[in-house]
């Protein structure tokens, strides 16, 4: 009696290997091949992103490097900012010149009120001027609150 339930354990789990051996095989394809000529544009890491909050004196802008692999050529890149909020952030143009390897590129966002966050993505997607296939990164995301912080002032003049 004990061994008949060994041999009925052994077979219910060869049945689910038989089972999951017998899935579908999903079909891979070649992706796109791409642009030779990409001039490799990316936002390298760096500080004053992911959640950030202002004052309300601040200015309402924010100023982020950018990079590129490839140099010939002066480039004006098309960025794309991706939002819920989009009517709020504007951009300065991304241009670099030629040989310039670095550059910059500033969001605005003016009418950003008081206490409401804002996430926003800057997006190189055009494969002209970013690789798809690149271990760098073709945007960068980042959310903005204006806080109006108060200094909490204890009996003593404590801060």
């Amino acid at each position: 009696m004990k061994r008949n339930r060994h041999i009925l354990y052994l077979l219910a789990a060869l049945m689910s290997l038989m089972a999951l051996s017998c899935t579908q095989e999903e079909m891979a394809s070649v992706g796109e091949k791409g642009d030779p000529d990409c001039y490799g544009v990316y936002f390298p890491a760096q500080t004053g992103t992911g959640d950030l909050q202002i004052d309300p004196e601040d200015p309402r802008h924010f100023t982020f490097k950018v990079g590129r692999t490839r140099t010939a050529d002066a480039i004006t890149v098309p960025v794309r900012i991706i939002s819920e909020d989009a009517e709020i952030f504007t951009l300065s143009e991304l241009t670099f010149e030629e040989d310039q390897r670095n550059a910059e590129i500033s969001v605005y966002f003016p009418t950003a009120q008081l206490g409401k966050t804002y996430e926003c993505t800057l997006m190189i997607d055009d494969p002209k001027y970013a690789s798809a296939y690149s271990s760098v990164s073709n945007h960068l995301s980042f959310s903005v609150t204006r806080v109006k912080w108060n200094d909490v002032v204890g009996p003593n003049g404590e801060v």
